[in-house]
């Protein structure tokens, strides 16, 4: 049996919209530099209260995100640990780490949220999927997966 699940914030309601390219030169060993070029998006996502995960505890298996709290405060879960950040701290989950966020009070929370190209067609692509077996299949295209975690509950009780 399916359970519903929490998606993270409509991309549709975002009023930030841009993409930057970010150029890294890699120093080989042997003195010559390398172009390395990654795409990373940001969004600000004005999150309004919710009783519990904002998404599903899950995974970015090839992609790194990073949350800057604007407005309000927002309580993330990176591997096992909860922490609340308050405005103006940030956070980056490295690839492969577990991680979700939530609300802490009733103002809600603004986050500035930098993400690969990758994780944010993946937020569209979940609120796009009619079906909660679509969205499972969403996760595994974008190389992102939900993990469930021992006494944990995404939704709201």
């Amino acid at each position: 049996m399916a359970v519903p699940v929490r998606l993270p914030p409509d991309p549709r309601r975002f009023r930030i919209r841009f993409r930057f390219r970010i150029g890294i030169r890699i120093r080989d060993l042997d003195g010559s530099y390398a172009e390395a070029v990654n795409d990373f998006v940001l969004r600000r996502w004005d999150l309004e209260p919710y009783p519990g995960d904002q998404a599903p505890p899950h995974v970015h298996h090839r992609s790194d995100e990073a949350f800057c709290v604007l407005r309000g405060r927002l309580e993330v879960l990176v591997g096992d640990t909860r922490r609340v950040l308050e405005q103006g701290e940030f956070l980056t989950v490295t690839a492969g780490t577990t991680h979700t966020f939530a609300t802490v009070d009733t103002a809600g929370a603004q986050v500035l949220v930098v993400m690969t190209r990758e994780v944010d067609e993946l937020v569209q692509a979940l609120h796009a999927a009619p079906t909660d077996e679509d969205r499972a299949n969403v996760w595994a295209r974008y190389n992102s997966e939900v993990v469930e975690l021992s006494g944990h509950s995404s939704a709201p009780e």
